[in-house]
């Protein structure tokens, strides 16, 4: 299993001449990435790259807090650091090279921190902050738990930054009748199949040629039918990605693991929010990727493959 450019990410967010602090790594890690990353993914990135030596991290009886002390290792500030030639001649550019690199190592399989836990509210405070700030943006597909053991998954049009309540009219008067976002609340398992089916979407939007692709995100109080396919732009001799997402009304439970042609034959109601991309691989870019990457702990290896896959691809 390869390391992802969130790892990559998270070294970049650690000072490089002196320790920090887990939660001002954290806040500056989600910036850096523009998303929201759970603490069960964090929790996943942190053991890793402490097992490969890349950062000393000192939690507090396996605690990981804001305060918990993070800093890198001359491994890991080596790893982020371009050569002086690449500073000279194009940083950017060097800054790239060392992340492909670093995403074609494999992350160790031994974990010696299996023990360390996260103090969650610490760093969902951390989140609301950023987002009370407008720091960060809701990613288009949001994964958030839910009491009880549930999961719900949000599709937020791109134009619900302040992350309203479901189902508000938007003030865009090109928006106005649709809701800012839509969601489904279900089992930790059927979210993962939904964002699975977002994975694999994404994957052959971009490894092949582009047609018209439709999955179905169930819960346990409904299902959402989220369509994509090129359409005419207004502007003659253009076209755009359109998302279109629809609640299924009758027979919902039929379309389960059903994808594409299948769900052709789902009853729904009218469009509860779509919006536009300039093509298949902005939306997957802005709308998938960020959503599956951050959301690594419901993902197995072939997934995280792919989303390797995707990423060097977008």
């Amino acid at each position: 299993m390869k390391y992802l450019y969130t790892d990559f990410s998270l070294l970049q967010s650690i000072p490089q001449k002196s320790k920090g602090t887990l939660g001002s790594v954290y806040e500056a890690l989600c910036i850096r990435i523009l998303s929201p990353m759970p603490t069960p993914s964090l929790l996943i990135s942190l053991r890793r790259l402490s097992a490969g030596g890349y950062v000393t991290v000192e939690p507090s009886d396996g605690i990981l807090t804001a305060s918990t002390p993070i800093s890198l290792t001359d491994k890991g500030l080596k790893a982020v650091t371009p050569s002086w030639l690449g500073k000279l001649l194009n940083q950017p550019k060097a800054i790239a090279q060392r992340e492909r690199a670093f995403c074609e190592l494999d992350m160790p399989e031994d974990d010696t921190n299996a023990d360390w836990q996260v103090e969650a509210a610490d760093f969902d405070a951390i989140l609301r902050g950023l987002y009370e700030q407008h720091l960060i943006p809701h990613s288009l597909f949001e994964i958030t738990r839910e009491d009880e053991g549930y999961v719900k998954l949000t599709v937020h049009h791109p134009g619900d930054e302040a992350g309203t309540d479901e189902g508000e009219v938007s003030d865009d008067p090109d928006v106005a009748s649709l809701c800012r976002s839509a969601s489904v609340t279900s089992t930790e398992e059927q979210i993962q199949e939904g964002l699975r089916d977002l994975i694999d979407t994404a994957y052959l939007l971009v490894t092949e040629a582009p047609r018209p692709r439709k999955i179905a995100i169930h819960g346990v109080d409904r299902s959402l039918l989220i369509s994509m396919a090129q359409a005419a732009a207004e502007q003659e001799g253009y076209v755009l990605f359109r998302v279109t997402v629809s609640q299924i009304r009758f027979n919902r439970r039929r379309f389960v693991g059903k994808r594409d042609g299948d769900l052709d034959y789902a009853q729904c109601g009218d469009p509860i929010l779509t919006y536009e991309a300039s093509d298949s691989l902005r939306f997957c870019s802005l709308g998938i990727l960020p959503c599956a990457v951050v959301n690594r702990h419901l993902l197995d290896e072939q997934d995280l493959d792919k989303l390797s896959v995707l990423y060097r691809h977008l």
